[in-house]
């Protein structure tokens, strides 16, 4: 192999790297948009509600990230005219327009719109 050849490949693995990176981090973020991440707490026997939104053309948790006791009851109500699949650690949900999720983490974790651009929800137990 001559060193042209070599630094041709080098460069090509790099950018392809590169551009993994910014897909990974394109459909890890949402819709690539900046969006300000909202958190909420709540202590023991509370509730703490969710909602499920449109923004621009995708589906979004409002707020993004909440911090509750265990045991708390998370509630995700589905404002939008769509139904979703929402995913868990645990399980797979179907949420109907209208329709209202209720959750009861006892550990820090997440909660994902699945299909597109889904929005991206953490949930922290303290």
């Amino acid at each position: 192999m001559t060193t042209r050849h070599i630094h041709r490949t080098v460069r090509v693995t790099a950018l392809s790297v590169l551009l993994a990176l910014a897909v990974f981090s394109f459909v890890v973020l949402g819709s690539g948009s900046a969006h300000a991440m909202t958190r909420q707490a709540a202590s023991t026997g509370t509730t703490i509600s969710v909602s499920i939104v449109t923004d621009q053309r995708f589906f979004v948790f409002r707020p993004s990230a909440i911090t509750v006791k265990s045991g708390t009851a998370v509630k995700i109500a589905n404002t939008t005219a769509s139904e979703l699949e929402i995913r868990t650690l645990q399980n797979f949900y179907d949420l109907l327009p209208g329709g209202v999720l209720t959750l009861i983490p006892t550990q820090s974790g997440f909660v994902r719109i699945c299909g597109g651009f889904g929005s991206i929800m953490t949930i922290t137990v303290d």
